[in-house]
């Protein structure tokens, strides 16, 4: 199943609400969902020697009642995930303040092709319009001798954040009652996202560099974005692009009902091989 490395709605090979049931005592690996909302930032990017490293932070909400988990029921923690795209082993320290608990700093080792270190911080009383102060600072050795930079930053969740919220609950909920297991996130960057060169029309191609295979695991991923945000509509794929410049950057256009939607479909070749890849919904 799918490895913490697919992150954005689950990994090649993977598909969300499996129809099969699991071997009687086991439990389904989680799939990821992404649902920030198109404006918002996904990811910091920190420039490192030679590379850079992904910090992904927000809001990750998981089941909380098994088989019979409702949205009420639902676990909202903060997180930080952080991803490494430099040469060789780097090592992070991470902290989100937390009001009225105690201190607490995560420390561990992110490298290269490896699967992304994500770690919570429990929030009892998520707070609107807070600042919740981030520290993340990286090293090249494990006794943090020398240090390759560092930032402080906040995760901020406006009211607005509040429906996206709500949608997510409603999806974790909803699938261990099919066989699966959803976990989803939710970005708390303050920032807004930007348009990157992928998203510039003069620099698309049309059709697909993916499989037939890798084809409907990303349909399927898409199908669950869709489902959260419209409801017992049937969708299909209107069109598929990807970028002439930037390997495996596409940009699929499908339609639910009436309405039409734009989604940044992104593929890497994995460390455990095959391909994982990454589906957001973004704005025209």
């Amino acid at each position: 199943m799918a490895p913490l490395s697919r992150i954005m709605v689950v990994g090649a090979g993977v598909a969300l609400f499996l129809v099969a049931t699991p071997v009687l005592g086991q439990l389904p690996e989680p799939e990821w969902v992404d649902m920030t909302s198109p404006q918002k930032l996904m990811a910091k990017t920190l420039e490192v020697a030679g590379g850079t490293v992904r910090v992904r932070g927000g809001l990750l909400v998981r089941p909380g009642g098994g088989l019979r988990s409702t949205p009420e029921n639902t676990d909202v923690d903060l997180f930080l995930a952080i991803s490494s795209g430099a040469p060789g082993t780097l090592w992070a320290e991470m902290e989100i303040e937390v009001p009225d608990q105690k201190k607490t700093v995560k420390f561990g080792r992110v490298k290269i092709g490896q699967k992304e270190w994500l770690e919570t911080w429990n929030v009892k009383e998520l707070r609107w319009d807070f600042h919740y102060p981030v520290r993340v600072s990286l090293y090249s050795d494990k006794k943090k001798a020398s240090s390759l930079g560092s930032t402080s930053t906040s995760l901020v969740f406006v009211q607005a954040d509040n429906a996206k919220l709500e949608q997510a609950k409603a999806l974790v909920a909803r699938a261990p009652r099919v066989g699966s297991i959803v976990w989803v996130t939710l970005s708390g960057w303050p920032e807004s996202a930007g348009t990157g060169p992928a998203e510039s029309a003069d620099e698309m191609v049309e059709g697909t560099a993916a499989d037939s295979l890798l084809q409907t695991d990303i349909e399927n991923a898409i199908r669950v974005l869709e489902e959260a945000d419209h409801p017992g509509c049937e969708f299909r794929i209107v069109r598929r692009v990807r970028s002439a410049s930037i390997l495996g950057a596409e940009r699929w256009e499908v339609k639910s009902c009436d309405t039409t939607s734009l989604y940044a479909v992104s593929m890497a070749p994995s460390a455990r091989g095959g391909v994982d890849f990454q589906v957001k919904k973004t704005a025209r």
